[in-house]
């Protein structure tokens, strides 16, 4: 049953990209819900044992799920909801991936270098985005961006103290999160980017994140 509920994941991903290619909004629209729905559904049915499945997994890919559809609905107000359960997102995966690492084999130089670097890129990102952002954005996106950087170092932790399959995909898919995400703010608030002026690599890069991060979960 998962298989099927994969298959049309990936089938909604392919429709999905081929609207955003086009730049069709009607087909973006339509199809962008399925996207994180089936790859849910596709995940409760990978576990025979009901209590397999993770509710810290299962929460952080409803949370984005309902992310997702805020984020269709035009408006300041529904952007930051959306953002907001991105950010709730976010924290569950750090939890998932904290229970996970072995703290006797953390490396605090790695972290060290890891958060600078990280820091830079928001930094640079902000200073590029702030002259397009309407004010109140700004905290949202400097708590995001933080939240989203913090993902990605616990996950770089997980794969440098646990390493295997499972922790290898999981930071692929915390990698391409803050890829995506980078690329999103400049779709949507400099237009005038050529480089960043479809959505289109923005859902290569998202499509790819949740499904890391979930066959990760599902094959540790």
């Amino acid at each position: 049953m998962q298989y099927i509920f994969l298959t049309l994941f990936f089938v909604a991903v392919i429709i999905h990209l081929y609207g955003s290619h086009k730049q069709n909004r009607k087909i973006r629209n339509y199809t962008k819900g399925f996207i994180l729905f089936f790859l849910i559904l596709f995940y409760i049915f990978s576990f025979e044992n009901i209590k397999e499945i993770s509710p810290v997994i299962l929460s952080a890919l409803i949370c984005c799920w309902i992310g997702d559809l805020f984020l269709m609905i035009k408006g300041l107000k529904t952007l930051i909801i959306g953002g907001a359960f991105f950010i709730i997102g976010h924290i569950l995966f750090i939890k998932y991936f904290a229970d996970s690492i072995n703290v006797n084999k953390v490396h605090p130089f790695l972290s060290a270098i890891f958060i600078l670097t990280y820091i830079i890129i928001i930094a640079l990102e902000i200073k590029f985005l702030q002259p397009h952002l309407h004010k109140k954005l700004m905290p949202v996106l400097i708590i995001y961006l933080g939240t989203n950087m913090t993902m990605n170092l616990f996950a770089l932790t997980l794969l440098t103290t646990n390493l295997s399959i499972a922790s290898v995909l999981m930071y692929i898919g915390a990698v391409s999160f803050f890829v995506s995400d980078s690329i999103l703010f400049f779709v949507r608030f400099n237009k005038k980017s050529s480089i960043f002026g479809k959505h289109f690599w923005v859902m290569v890069t998202y499509s790819a994140a949740v499904f890391m991060l979930t066959l990760g979960s599902v094959i540790k």
